[in-house]
């Protein structure tokens, strides 16, 4: 399987990520398996991806969110773009919670 990288005006309609990049593979027209989302050329997202009942891409599984030039936010479970399950959130003082 390619792997590719698109702009997500591309990708199916109601997507999440609007005019991001977006980085991974694809199947049939649809996005599987890790990935990275990319804002301004840094990564917002890298994770599982999956594409929800409603045909909206979605973060879904384990996966990294990012703020502020690649600053790990948090790092856990994502439930149909929701942080659900275990994970871990990082702030800008070093606390975690």
């Amino acid at each position: 399987m390619k792997k590719y990288i698109f702009a997500l005006s591309a990708c199916p309609q109601g997507s999440f990520f609007g005019e991001k990049l977006h980085e991974g593979k694809w199947k049939n027209g649809k996005p599987y398996g890790i990935h990275k989302v990319y804002s301004n050329e840094n990564v917002i997202y890298e994770g599982e991806i999956h594409v929800n009942v409603s045909n909206k891409i979605v973060y879904h599984g384990k996966g990294n969110l990012y703020k502020n030039k690649g600053v790990l936010q948090y790092k856990g479970e994502f439930l149909d773009h929701e942080r659900n399950g275990e994970g871990t959130e990082f702030f800008n003082n070093g606390s975690l919670y």
